[in-house]
C-alpha cells in the first residue's frame, strides 16, 4: 500500500482547508441575516412584542401635559383675558364657565398625567372639548394645522379646526375602556382590588365554599330532577330496590338539618309505596 507523496498532498490540502475557511466564515454571516429577518417580520406587524398595556403611557402624556398646558397658557395671560373671550362669544355665565374651565384643563390633565380616576376625569374634560368644537372650531372646518402663507416673518396659518379636539377625545375614550396602564394610580388601585377580591367571587374558583355558604344560598332547598326509570336490556322493568336507588315516580322532600351551617335543605327520597311490585292491572 502506498502513501501519497507530500507535494500531490499539500496543495490539495491547502485548497480543502481554505474552502472549508470559508463556508465556516460564511455560516455566522448567514445565521445573522436570519435574525435580522426575524426581527424585521416582528417588528413591522402589530402588535409589537412589548406587554400590550403600555399603549397608555404615551397616550396619557400628550393629553395630560396638553391640558395642562392650555390651563397654564390662559392663567398666564390672566383668567380675566379668557373670560372676555367667552363674553365675545357670547357665552353666558363666562365668568363661571372661564374659570370651570381653567380648573377642568390644569386638575384634569394632572389626573390623566399621573393615570388617576381616569372615567370620572374624562367626563368634565370632555364637556370642555365638545364646547370648544361648537362654539369656536366647527365652523374653520376639520383641519387644525392651515398653512396660508410664509415669508421673512415665518409661517402665517389660518384658523384651527376642530381636529385636535376629536385627537384628545378619541384618546379619552380610549383610556377609559383599556385602562391607564402601568405606572397609573388606576393601575395600583386596580391591583389592590384584585388581590383583597376573594377567590371564588372573583370569578376564578379555586376551592369550594364551605358547606355553611351552600347551604345558606337561596336555591339550596330546590329540589333537583332525578333520572327516571329506563328498560333493562332485556325489555323488563327494573326490580322496585333498583327503581328505589335510581329514583321512583313519586319523591317526597324530607327536612335533612346540615351539621355544618344549622341550615335545613330538602333532600329527595323515595317514599315506601315505591318498593311496593306492581301487578299486572297497575298501572
Amino acid at each position: 500500500m502506498m502513501l501519497p507523496n507530500r507535494e500531490s498532498r499539500g496543495p490539495g490540502r491547502v485548497g480543502v482547508k481554505e474552502r472549508t475557511g470559508r463556508n465556516k466564515s460564511n455560516q455566522p454571516s448567514e445565521a445573522d441575516a436570519m435574525q435580522v429577518t426575524s426581527f424585521l417580520r416582528r417588528i413591522s406587524i402589530s402588535p409589537l412584542p412589548i406587554p400590550a398595556s403600555w399603549y397608555a403611557v404615551p397616550l396619557r402624556l400628550i393629553v395630560g401635559l396638553g391640558f395642562v398646558a392650555h390651563g397654564y397658557a390662559k392663567l398666564s395671560r390672566g383668567a380675566d383675558a379668557f373670560i372676555a373671550i367667552l363674553h365675545a362669544i357670547g357665552m353666558p355665565f363666562a365668568d363661571l364657565f372661564g374659570w370651570a374651565t381653567i380648573a377642568v384643563e390644569i386638575i384634569g390633565g394632572l389626573l390623566i398625567l399621573v393615570g388617576a380616576f381616569v372615567p370620572i376625569a374624562a367626563v368634565p374634560m370632555t364637556i370642555v372639548l365638545l364646547v370648544a368644537i361648537v362654539t369656536v372650531h366647527l365652523p374653520n372646518g376639520f383641519s387644525s394645522i392651515k398653512l396660508m402663507s410664509y415669508d421673512a416673518a415665518g409661517a402665517h396659518f389660518g384658523q384651527p379646526g376642530y381636529e385636535t379636539d376629536l385627537l384628545y377625545l378619541t384618546i379619552l375614550v380610549a383610556l377609559c375602556i383599556g385602562g391607564a396602564g402601568p405606572l397609573s394610580v388606576d393601575g395600583f388601585l386596580s391591583a389592590r382590588r384584585k388581590d383583597a377580591m376573594p377567590a371564588w367571587r372573583g370569578g376564578a374558583l379555586h376551592s369550594c365554599p364551605s358547606p355553611t355558604v351552600l347551604a345558606s344560598h337561596p336555591f339550596a332547598a330546590i329540589p333537583l330532577a332525578q333520572p327516571s326509570a329506563r328498560k333493562s336490556g332485556g325489555g323488563q322493568l327494573p326490580s322496585s330496590a333498583s327503581r328505589g336507588e335510581s329514583g321512583g315516580s313519586r319523591l317526597k322532600p324530607v327536612a335533612n338539618r346540615q351539621a355544618a351551617g344549622g341550615n335545613q335543605a330538602q333532600i329527595l327520597h323515595p317514599s315506601p309505596s315505591d318498593a311496593a311490585p306492581r301487578g299486572p292491572g297497575r298501572p
